[in-house]
């Protein structure tokens, strides 16, 4: 019978047990799907870090030998390690030219490759594994042959495989690059045995001994010729050379050769010396010159290692692994971890910003939905109060009829909660995700259902059940005979005299102020519900204002100007004085550096030198202009609070590759949204006596349609810079959409549900007002009132919370590398106003039309 009854009530009370699965459904929905997003995100990326074996620590340094490698396997807590040469290569398509990070490495024990197509790695395989995010947008397969180009050295290879590393993430082109579209950089990988002979001769051509040693050829040349008349042999000779120049620096003998000076062929070294200092010599002669100065030399011992990547045992020990590492292997530079990778730092900060906020507004849209639930059960089982009596006197157990009434919340929860979870995890989720991994290279992303899910649904069961069960029970307390006659409505309490102000209200302000008063809890759940509604709109939307705000802060004040170009590695003074000439010489250097916080513990970061008064600009916390000035270094804010640091302190740092400490006093602080480093005026850097060679040139010259000048590496303008963020503020567009969208449903079917909650209610009132000779639109006068005076408390309550919402995402959300605040444009505001106020009209509207079908004979004969 008890079944019967129940299905029966479900019917005839569709209306509102339909809002209560609606509102359980939006909840969960939200809840679920944007777990089930960021979940995804992180179970992805840690799945792909462990399974393909990510790094754990980099070693840089200048050159890694055999033995630095074999004493770094011998380290406590490392498991393996291995070397690698990395560098940037050019690829010339004619659809336009594209840049690859090239990595030459001899294992792939660490950070594997995960094979999409073709062949696994194999180092006795010439050929190169491709990007396969770059190789699908441009049509590349397996077999294909492509041509790389690094300092006028080109090198074909065939493409052995299309594959991911998780060490490439996130990738991208240089640090002026935010998003790339896979169009025009991407990574390879190749034996280091395949290096090309003649890039190897030129790396060692170039370094700063050898060209030291090309600039004295005309000298030691005259020498020699006169040396052998004397019959002197060619290393005696060198030698006595060697003693001088030694003698005439420091007074010091010589170090121990490096090369054996009596095998040096010097007469063919002195031949082909010429051509290789002039640039005419090709890739036969350079190695034949270099032979000639060292006869055992062999392809291997030409490539240089900058780099050492570290398996550890225990990621726990990484601290002790370090100080480990630095000392097995003297030679290295810096020893850093995974928080400096710009690949594991950028997506780790996106995974912890998109948490803190998913928190946010999932847990916005539970508060709101459990709120209107509870209120409308409650109201539902006060509403059965005879019902309850009537099961009572006919001897019904008081257990049966309770478990009877948590039925009606349970079955409309437990539905809005399966399907809300469901739907949400797989179809919001599963947007989010593919949108988000626009950005990042993880294979196979998919979606996590974590058990924070589903304790959210059994949590809304619980509290649904909880409140069923506290009302019945207030209810059966009572006798049967009194549970059996209708709950007396509080219309004939004694009424406070009225004041001098509502003494002059017309009648349906009054007497809406005194349904306020008496209906306390209804009004302040319709409140809550309303505001929390607004607050979810504004606060979307406010993240959206806050993220274009940005780009006008970094794009068009601390980045003023109008194109930037980034100058290769190599480049000659000669380039550099045609550049300036066209250009300008407004410019920046970019130095790697390690400094101690203020408590003494080393950290890696980058110091940008400024040379380019009124282009690269540094913000005050007031978002005012300034200029370094030249008596010390400035840190970000975020960086400065981080690392312990104030202004007047004094900062120990140094350049990475350099033993020589610096102690700079911190002469201010400077904000900026996106990098958080440290800067200094030219000026100050000359004075500690460091070389100033610039990397990037500013201008306002207009550039367009050049693609290339000599010694420039890329060649952007701001557009361009701001273009990659525009981006990813579309894939955040398409995400706050559907945040705003689902918030204005969940504020539609709140508004609507209490409303049907007040009709119900009022239902005796609004008949007998009804008999007194009320017309219809003077009822749908007195209904519509109340509901705007509500939405119109709930906006002023949600207007701040929206802001105070979103200025805490953007100060606890987002990444250390990142220093946003709350911008909302007053559009936003008048946005929140206008949709919370057309939602709460219309909703209104649509219910004032029951007030036509109230049977005055059964509402005034309810309370009999």
């Amino acid at each position: 019978m008890l079944r019967k009854k129940l299905f029966r009530e479900l019917r005839q009370n569709a209306a509102q047990f339909v809002t209560i699965f609606l509102m359980v459904l939006i909840s969960a929905f939200a809840f679920s799907g944007v777990h089930a997003y960021m979940d995804g995100m992180e179970d992805s990326a840690d799945r792909y870090y462990r399974d393909y074996n990510l790094e754990d620590l980099w070693l840089v340094g200048e050159n890694f030998t055999e033995d630095d490698l074999e004493a770094a396997r011998a380290a406590d807590n490392v498991q393996d390690a291995e070397r690698v040469l990395a560098f940037q290569c050019n690829w010339a398509r004619p659809e336009g030219n594209v840049t690859i990070e090239t990595n030459f490495i001899e294992t792939n024990r660490i950070s594997r490759f995960y094979v999409f197509e073709g062949e696994d790695f194999d180092p006795d395989r010439d050929g190169l594994w491709l990007d396969y995010y770059l190789a699908r947008n441009l049509g590349v397969k397996v077999g294909d042959e492509i041509t790389l180009t690094n300092s006028g050295c080109s090198f074909a290879c065939r493409v052995n495989g299309l594959i991911g590393t998780p060490d490439h993430v996130y990738a991208v082109k240089d640090s002026s690059v935010i998003f790339t579209d896979h169009h025009d950089f991407g990574f390879a990988y190749l034996s280091a045995k395949s290096f090309p002979e003649e890039l190897a001769a030129d790396m060692v051509i170039k370094s700063e001994e050898m060209q030291s040693l090309l600039g004295m050829t005309d000298m030691i040349g005259t020498g020699w010729a006169l040396a052998k008349l004397t019959g002197m042999s060619a290393g005696d000779y060198l030698r006595s050379l060697e003693a001088l120049q030694n003698a005439a620096e420091s007074g010091e003998d010589a170090e121990e050769e490096m090369i054996d000076l009596d095998k040096i062929d010097l007469d063919a070294a002195l031949d082909l010396a010429g051509p290789v200092k002039d640039g005419s010599a090709d890739a036969e002669q350079k190695m034949a010159f270099l032979r000639a100065l060292m006869p055992d030399l062999s392809r291997s011992d030409l490539i240089v290692f900058p780099q050492m990547i570290i398996d550890a045992e225990d990621t726990e020990a990484l601290t002790e692994t370090k100080k480990a590492l630095e000392t097995a292997v003297p030679s290295a530079l810096a020893v850093t971890d995974r928080t400096v990778s710009p690949s594991w730092a950028a997506y780790q900060s996106e995974v912890e910003e998109g948490r803190t906020y998913s928190v946010i507004f999932s847990g916005m849209f539970l508060f709101i939905a459990i709120l209107s639930v509870v209120t409308t059960m409650n109201r539902f089982v006060k509403k059965q109060r005879t019902v309850i009596g009537t099961l009572k006197a006919l001897g019904f157990r008081q257990g049966k009829i309770i478990c009877h009434y948590a039925g009606f919340g349970f079955i409309t929860g437990l539905a809005g909660v399966v399907l809300g979870t469901v739907i949400g995890g797989f179809v919001l989720g599963g947007v989010f995700l593919d949108r988000q991994m626009q950005m990042f290279l993880v294979p196979e992303p998919r979606i996590s259902f974590r058990p924070v899910v589903f304790a959210a649904g059994i949590a809304i069961l619980a509290v649904i059940t909880l409140v069923t069960y506290l009302s019945c029970r207030r209810i059966l307390r009572e006798p049967a005979s009194q549970v059996l006659r209708a709950e007396q409505p509080r219309v004939k309490a004694p009424a406070r005299a009225p004041g001098r102000l509502s003494a002059r209200l017309p009648f349906s302000a009054k007497w809406n102020l005194r349904d306020i008063r008496r209906n306390k809890g209804r009004t302040l759940m319709a409140i809550a519900g309303i505001a929390g509604s607004c607050t979810l709109i504004v606060g979307a939307l406010g993240m959206r204002d806050s993220l274009y705000n940005y780009l006008d802060w970094e794009f068009g004040g601390i980045l003023h100007f109008a194109w930037q170009i980034n100058l290769e590695e190599g480049y000659t003074e000669e380039e550099y004085a045609a550049l300036t000439d066209a250009c300008g010489d407004a410019a920046s250097q970019t130095l790697a550096v390690e400094f101690e916080d203020g408590s003494g513990e080393k950290q890696t970061n980058i110091a940008v030198v400024n040379d380019a008064p009124g282009m690269l600009r540094l913000c005050r916390h007031d978002l005012s202009w300034f200029e370094p000035e030249d008596d010390g270094i400035y840190l970000t804010e975020k960086l400065a609070a981080r690392s312990g640091v104030k202004p007047g302190d004094t900062v120990r740092w140094r350049v990475l590759g350099e033993d020589t400490w610096y102690e700079s006093p911190v002469a201010g602080l400077n904000r900026d949204p996106q990098n958080q480093q440290l800067s200094m005026s030219r000026a100050y850097m000359e004075s500690l006596g460091i070389s100033w060679r610039p990397d990037t040139l500013y201008t306002d010259e207009d550039l367009s349609g050049v693609e290339a000048l000599p010694g420039a590496g890329t060649i952007m303008s701001v557009q361009d810079l701001a273009g990659q963020m525009n981006s990813m503020l579309e894939i955040m567009n398409s995400l706050i959409g559907i945040l705003i969208a689902v918030s204005a449903i969940l504020g539609f079917v709140i508004i609507y549900n209490m409303g049907i909650l007040s009709m119900s209610e009022k239902n005796y009132q609004f008949a007998t007002l009804k008999v007194l000779g009320f017309t219809y639109g003077k009822l749908r006068s007195i209904f519509l009132q109340q509901n705007l005076w509500l939405t119109v408390i709930s906006v002023i309550l949600g207007l701040p919370l929206g802001y105070l919402m979103t200025d805490y995402i953007f100060k606890e959300a987002i990444g250390d590398n990142y220093d946003f605040f709350a911008m909302i444009e007053p559009r936003t505001y008048l946005i929140g106003v206008a949709g919370t106020v057309i939602i709460a009209v219309f909703s209104s509207l649509y219910l004032a039309r029951k007030l036509k079908k109230i049977d005055m004979v059964s509402s005034l004969k309810a309370n009999e």
